[in-house]
């Protein structure tokens, strides 16, 4: 496991074989308009350079999973400037979801 950190030198994530992982609050940390999740470009790039090639966030508040490839981040985002840095944010759209006791939740315990 190796940590990945923000432009301000903050760990934001970690980076476990090809994933980059997050754990966050939805309520808190999901763009509502338009509804996306952002990433510091800088957490993006250490991620990529530890071998990251898609990203695994967790909602804490709802259980929620959502994965994106790097890649579809790169190309499907657009520009954040909330005053925090450069960040992208990609659509919700793009990103495959899972929900506690969902279709595809269960099919990971073998219940689906």
């Amino acid at each position: 496991m190796r940590y990945v950190h923000s432009a301000g030198g903050d760990v934001v994530g970690w980076v476990v074989g090809k994933t980059f992982h997050k754990r966050l609050l939805e309520r808190v940390h999901k763009l509502r308009s338009p509804s996306a999740w952002c990433f510091d470009v800088a957490s993006l790039d250490e991620a990529e350079e530890l071998g990251a090639t898609e990203v695994e966030l967790t909602a804490w508040d709802t259980g929620r999973t959502y994965w994106a490839a790097i890649a579809t981040i790169r190309a499907q985002s657009f520009p954040v400037d909330r005053g925090f840095g450069e960040q992208v944010g990609l659509a919700e759209r793009y990103w495959r979801v899972t929900t506690p006791g969902g279709p595809e939740q269960l099919a990971l315990w073998g219940e689906g």
